[in-house]
């Protein structure tokens, strides 16, 4: 535990354990989670399975430090290695450093602050200052991670200031990822523009986000994820000039008594201030959309969801790169678009994979970080309420490719991804407790076999999670 940590965990418990000063007063909520996976094969072809035990423990504390003011964290207190900066947990038996068949004990996990930060509340307003979580429409670009089985969480410093004026919210929001020094250089930042418009009485909400991203030439490192593993062409390993991105996001939703529906769009451009082999700009150009619809059948057990959508992907035939990607925490099923699958970049989000050690983690390595894009996609759900306890859950998947992601100029991909079934329980005796077990069938398609060039098979997996919040 460095100082930082050891101030922080210090103040906490003497405002947990000791008397009331002022106004002051904290309060704790938090969860603990635990995963089971077995997925039978993540290169499609009988090879490349995956087995996993995960839990997690998370604290948040809520300070309220005075009328209007309030201090939020949120602590992680198992790490993991691979994932150092998500929500993932550990896997049950840790990534110890010490000899492996040493002594009988486990070697002490070290926490980690995901956020915190100062909210001061005002009549009309709102002011943030810190290290905290942003969330956008539906979650299919930006993510808080508030559900208890999320895995990744948006939380980043920023100042964010919001107004209100009866339904309608403007907030900007000047975020700092990077900042290597004092000095005018050596940064990355972010600034976001937020309008929204709630009308609850009506069910009815539209938001529009803008969001410019801008790194310093000196900290742009955008070779790193786009490489020669993306494009062929992607060898350069300095950048030409800054990093400038900017993308527009809008969200819709209304709400009936028994219908519902939103919908979310994004659409990204700009340059990554990197070159290509032969000396042209690697400029990202991409787009994508996510609906959702609910049906609630009034005093019927049955409920009826529906998810359909599309992501741009990437070309790598050209020097640019069009592929939009979903975030992490936005699933259309339990395998498919969720867990990296089959022997290639199909889905081309490899700019978006986790690397250890400058490293991408193989398909049995890695947990549920792959995502949509390069795909129209279509995902009914059907859960059928056996008792006050117990639900059944279904969903099918099917998605289709959008464009020919083969390294190979001379392979036509198929378009059928394939077709992917999840049935599972849900028992929740309270509304804090849930448990549920999920079996997933997935039959892949031809664009797996990259022109007949690979050999494709059934994949079964299964999963369990156990959620107790607090």
């Amino acid at each position: 535990m460095n100082f930082t940590q050891w101030v922080f965990v210090t103040a906490l418990l003497s405002l947990f354990f000791g008397e009331s000063v002022g106004a002051t007063r904290i309060n704790w909520t938090g969860s603990y989670r635990f995963e089971a996976l077995d997925i039978g094969s993540t290169d499609l072809n009988g090879g490349g399975g995956k087995f996993v035990f995960l839990h997690r423990a998370n604290l948040r504390p809520h300070i309220l430090a005075a009328d209007g003011f309030k201090l939020i964290g949120n602590i992680e207190v198992f790490s993991n290695n691979s994932y150092p900066n998500d929500q993932v947990g550990s896997w049950l038996g840790g990534q110890p450093s010490f000899p492996f068949v040493g002594p009988f004990t486990q070697e002490a996990s070290s926490f980690s602050i995901r956020e915190f930060y100062l909210r001061w509340e005002m009549e009309h307003a709102e002011l943030v200052f810190g290290r905290a979580p942003f969330e956008f429409g539906v979650g299919a670009s930006f993510s808080a991670g508030t559900n208890g089985f999320d895995h990744f969480s948006d939380a980043i410093d920023m100042i964010s200031y919001k107004m209100y004026a009866g339904n309608l919210l403007l907030q900007p929001i000047l975020a700092r990822r990077v900042n290597l020094s004092p000095d005018k250089t050596g940064s990355l930042s972010d600034f976001l523009f937020h309008v929204q418009y709630k009308n609850e009485d009506a069910g009815a909400e539209i938001s529009l986000l803008r969001r410019e991203t801008t790194a310093d030439k000196s900290v742009n490192d955008a070779y790193l994820i786009y490489d020669s593993g993306v494009n062929s062409s992607y060898t350069n390993t300095v950048a030409a000039e800054a990093y400038k991105i900017k993308s527009h996001h809008l969200y819709f939703s209304r709400d009936w008594e028994k219908f519902s529906f939103r919908i979310e769009s994004g659409f990204l451009n700009g340059s990554t201030g990197i070159l290509t082999s032969g000396g042209s700009s690697v400029d990202l150009t991409g787009y994508g959309m996510a609906l959702e619809f609910d049906w609630a059948q009034g005093e019927s057990p049955w409920k009826f969801d529906l998810l359909m959508g599309m992501a741009s992907g990437d070309d790598p035939q050209t020097s640019n790169f069009e592929g939009y990607s979903f975030h992490r925490n936005y699933n259309i099923g339990f395998l498919l678009a969720n867990h990296p699958m089959g022997g290639f970049d199909i889905l081309t989000t490899r700019n978006q994979r986790t690397r250890v050690s400058g490293s991408i983690l193989k398909n049995e390595e890695a947990l549920d970080e792959e995502v949509v894009s390069n795909m129209i996609y279509f995902s009914p759900q059907f859960n059928r309420k056996i008792s006050d306890k117990w639900t059944w859950s279904n969903r099918l998947v099917y998605a289709s490719l959008l464009t020919n992601s083969s390294r190979s100029a001379s392979v036509d991909l198929a378009k059928d991804l394939g077709y992917e079934w999840d049935t599972g329980l849900i028992y929740s005796p309270y509304e804090r407790f849930k448990w549920m077990s999920e079996l997933g069938v997935l039959l892949p398609g031809g664009a797996f076999t990259e022109g007949g060039t690979r050999s494709t098979q059934m994949v079964l997996g299964l999963q369990t999670k156990l959620l107790i919040e607090f």
